[in-house]
């Protein structure tokens, strides 16, 4: 799984980030609030150098300023908390991760319905083991993300979203798979 998502983010990083919906607003539209904020609470399947948690409860926030009504810059925090027991050997040993990222993204909408965009930024890694001292490891968070929104009140959507992430230089490794729901404005 690992070589595979961090490929497809290096593939998609690196190509130009094009929008899917370029004609312009109809003049009756108004324009979008100028404070973009989004809310995502999802299940993350993550991996790591050292342990594998599944279903891990994540929480992404998001708040931007609208370029357009396609385009949104912003600052990205995304938030997971896996606590398990890693099998082994010999029995299992009780570990405790806290993957954070603080990271720039851009994203577009798409006809009004469908989302998606990019961040990269810095990744942090809060992992205990046994009981042990808390170690931090750091590298460079790269992220893709997507969404539909499914009901609409005004300027409030609420929707579904999937997005993958990876850290790239740190010694975690750390790569995730979320689905969830989402909160736009």
């Amino acid at each position: 799984m690992m070589s595979a998502v961090r490929a497809a983010l290096l593939v998609t990083w690196l190509g130009a980030v094009v929008h899917a919906d370029p004609a312009p607003s109809a003049p009756s539209e108004p324009a979008p609030p100028p404070l973009a904020v989004a809310v995502e609470l999802g299940l993350a399947d993550g991996e790591t150098t050292y342990v594998s948690p599944a279903a891990t409860p994540s929480l992404g926030l998001e708040v931007g300023y609208h370029v357009d009504r396609i385009t949104t810059v912003g600052l990205h925090l995304g938030f997971a908390h896996a606590s398990d027991d890693q099998s082994e050997l010999f029995g299992s040993t009780p570990y405790t991760l806290v993957p954070i990222d603080v990271a720039a993204y851009v994203s577009g909408t798409a006809h009004d319905l469908l989302w998606g965009g990019v961040f990269a930024g810095a990744h942090f890694d809060r992992f205990q083991v046994n009981g042990e001292p808390v170690t931090w490891d750091t590298g460079l968070g790269l992220g893709l993300f997507a969404g539909l929104d499914l009901v609409r009140v005004d300027d409030l959507r609420f929707g579904a979203f999937v997005s993958i992430q990876t850290e790239v230089g740190g010694s975690t490794g750390y790569e995730a798979a979320t689905a969830g729901l989402s909160f736009r404005r």
